[in-house]
């Protein structure tokens, strides 16, 4: 047997999540710190980026993120 065939029975599932619109705070982006960008407990972040609602300059802006867990 080889040491990868011990993996094939692994699989990786996946939800995309994002965080509530939030006032960029007078064009500056300040204040990332008050989005709460959490996964379940026994789950990880896999990647997450800051998303703008539009490109003006007093919009508002949220955290699109992915979480992920590995099933064995």
């Amino acid at each position: 047997m080889r040491v990868l065939d011990r993996f094939d029975d692994l699989g990786l599932h996946c939800t995309n999540e994002k965080t509530g619109w939030a006032p960029k705070a007078n064009g500056k982006i300040q204040y990332l710190d008050r989005q709460w960008v959490r996964c379940n407990q026994g789950e990880f972040l896999q990647s997450f980026l800051l998303k703008l609602a539009s490109s003006y300059e007093e919009d508002m802006v949220r955290y699109v993120y992915r979480c992920c867990r590995i099933n064995i």
